[in-house]
């Protein structure tokens, strides 16, 4: 649900013969939005600058009054308190062949700051297609995933944790992976530009 190449609507235009798919449908969505609600709403935020009072003239002869800056009132926007996922079913498909669905979350990490990680993690898992690596290097490193990738990745955890490793914990075991992959690439690129 979180592809922008593939609509809701146009699901549920599809699944409009099929019972089944439909109440299909509309449960995933249930628990797509209580999920959000649970661990991705209002837990990131885009940063903001910091708004400077504009001073007024003052004059240290004559008694004045506060000084009232009238123009930082339309230089603030009010925060307005939207579901972003309501805003993301509310926008049209992409094309299908043209849109890249991690650039396309990338480009609107500012618009939709905390579902964009939702549909990084989601996006993320080996064989869904796309890998992406943003914590804790904030860098992006696009890996087209496969069957392959993923007996890849298990086999690459075997290497990390063995028999001698095996009390690790998770967030240290993701690291690993992490910084491996990053060393892996990094290799690959290395060798590209020395073969050119």
């Amino acid at each position: 649900m979180l592809d922008p190449r593939i609509s809701y609507e146009g699901m549920k235009l599809d699944y409009a013969g099929d019972d089944l798919l439909a109440e299909y449908l509309e449960s995933s969505k249930t628990n797509l939005y209580e999920y959000y609600e649970t661990h991705y709403a209002n837990k990131h935020s885009v940063p903001s600058q910091a708004i400077d009072p504009v001073p007024g003239p003052s004059s240290s002869s004559a008694p004045r009054s506060p000084q009232k800056n009238f123009t930082s009132r339309f230089q603030r926007k009010a925060k307005v308190s939207t579901n972003e996922l309501d805003e993301f079913f509310k926008l049209s498909q992409e094309d299908f062949d043209t849109c890249n669905p991690i650039h396309w979350w990338l480009g609107r990490r500012a618009q939709f700051p905390n579902l964009f990680w939702l549909a990084r993690d989601i996006l993320c898992i080996p064989g869904a297609d796309i890998l992406i690596f943003i914590e804790p290097f904030e860098t992006e490193t696009v890996i087209l995933g496969s069957a392959v990738a993923v007996e890849r990745i298990f086999s690459g955890g075997r290497d990390t944790i063995s028999l001698r490793r095996a009390s690790l914990r998770p967030e240290t075991i993701k690291v690993l992976m992490l910084v491996k992959k990053k060393l892996h690439l990094a290799r690959a690129q290395s060798t590209a530009a020395l073969r050119q």
